[in-house]
């Protein structure tokens, strides 16, 4: 039975009793997959920001790197679900 985390209630859920929409994360194969969630989520943006910022390093011209850093820093690119997070 697959399992879905519920972002606005904080609650695990099922298919039986499962919100739809946008408010879920899931599925996952366990309640406890489910009910980390989004630390999950938060480690996956973290390692996809420091892909974008190792590429964009890569593509930058020398006096947008510091642009680049400057963000980071500042916590102005929070990724995907930066809302979500608090990021």
């Amino acid at each position: 039975m697959p399992f879905w985390f519920n972002i606005r209630t904080n609650q695990v859920e099922t298919d039986e009793n499962r919100a739809r929409g946008e408010d879920v994360l899931g599925p996952y194969d366990t309640e406890e997959e489910a009910r980390n969630a989004l630390d999950t989520a938060h480690k996956r943006t973290e390692a996809w920001d420091a892909e974008d910022e190792r590429r964009a390093k890569e593509d930058a011209w020398p006096d947008e790197i510091e642009d680049i850093e400057r963000h980071r820093r500042e916590g102005t690119h929070g990724g995907p679900l930066g809302d979500v997070l608090g990021d």
